[in-house]
């Protein structure tokens, strides 16, 4: 048997015992797909989804036309939500930790390796991290932005519609429309022009 039909047989067995995935009119999972038993998947029309790692209960929501290649989501022990709108695209390797609700607009763009966090550690002196507990601040992106490869995007952020991340960056307060941001922390560099 060859190894592609194989795949499509592991795949339809996989989907028919995960009554948690819901796949619309022409959308498309294929490569290595793993999902955790209490996470809720919805691929809208024609999605397409190379490579998904979903862990935890929260639920994906993916819209009309949306690509993405080896994404990753990590709920922990949450019931987040990761609602991802219309014709987004999200290069190879996006890494979401996602406790509460992160919100992506429709027609924005990433790069590859972006990393969205909505979690902090609360810490103090003599408390063992591991055991102190998170804050979970909500993440949204606007439509129409762009994300550059390797961005980070730390908790509570607001990207607003129409704005340029560069490469590398790491966002730690809201970024204003209709700007290009960069730097670690990113700064507003100058606005954006059509």
């Amino acid at each position: 048997m060859s190894q592609r039909i194989h795949r499509l047989i592991e795949m339809a067995l996989a989907l028919s015992f995960n009554r948690r995935l819901t796949l619309f009119k022409g959308a498309r999972l294929f490569g290595r797909v793993r999902k955790s038993a209490e996470s809720r998947v919805t691929l809208g029309p024609h999605a397409r989804v190379d490579g998904l790692d979903v862990h935890g209960r929260g639920t994906l929501r993916l819209g009309a036309r949306v690509e993405v290649k080896n994404l990753s989501i990590d709920f922990g022990l949450s019931d987040g939500m990761v609602d991802i709108a219309d014709d987004v695209y999200m290069a190879d390797g996006a890494k979401l930790i996602v406790f509460g609700r992160l919100s992506i607009g429709p027609g924005s763009i990433f790069g590859p390796d972006v990393v969205v966090v909505d979690t902090v550690h609360r810490h103090g002196v003599g408390v063992l991290l591991r055991t102190s507990g998170v804050d979970v601040r909500d993440v949204s992106i606007g439509s129409n932005c762009w994300i550059g490869a390797r961005v980070s995007i730390m908790p509570g952020v607001r990207v607003h519609d129409d704005v340029v991340v560069g490469a590398g960056s790491v966002v730690t307060r809201d970024c204003s429309r209709h700007h290009v941001y960069a730097g670690v922390p990113a700064k507003m560099i100058k606005p954006y022009e059509s």
